[in-house]
């Protein structure tokens, strides 16, 4: 037991500190985001889906596009459910050491809901970033991803996306 202990302490070690080659080698990846959505201000937490995509000018720093959409909330309003749909656009510009990116956001998002007397409309957000990249091979990871979207609007609310990514390198 004492030899299996050693034995995985010493690969996580290894694996821990291994470099992170298919960064090193690439400047671009594309991925997909999946995991789920935390609103301030409703109940729930919806399903979170999105694409990510991000280019290294500089061996510490990234620039990106990350497009998200929280599948459609239901909402009870005086025993009545409604829907509602939030979607995000953002550019990210994030710094990199060595697996780990922190970043901040800025953009936008559109609301729209089936609500009486509500609309939808588009509004300023702004946020931070967070991730980590597991290596899978030369050319993916896979890893965590923390969004904290702020609402431009007045009265606004924060989003929350606890998100997986993987992402392919080239």
């Amino acid at each position: 037991m004492k030899k299996l202990f050693f034995a995985l302490s010493f690969s996580m070690i290894a694996l821990i500190g291994q470099s992170n080659t298919a960064q090193a080698a690439s400047n671009f990846n594309i991925g997909a985001l999946g995991g789920i959505g935390i609103l301030s201000n409703s109940g729930g937490s919806p399903f979170t889906y999105g694409l990510e995509t991000d280019y290294k000018f500089d061996p510490s720093w990234s620039v990106g596009l990350l497009f998200n959409a929280l599948t459609p909330n239901s909402v009870s309003v005086a025993g009545t459910s409604y829907t509602v749909g939030l979607s995000n656009l953002d550019l990210a510009i994030k710094y990199i050491m060595d697996q780990w990116s922190f970043g901040v956001l800025l953009g936008f998002e559109t609301f729209s809901t089936n609500v009486p007397g509500a609309s939808g409309g588009s509004y300023m957000n702004y946020g931070l970033v967070a991730g980590y990249d597991f290596q899978l091979g030369s050319n993916f990871s896979l890893g965590p991803q923390i969004d904290l979207l702020w609402n431009g609007q007045s009265g606004g609310y924060q989003e929350t996306d606890i998100l997986a990514a993987i992402k392919y390198w080239f």
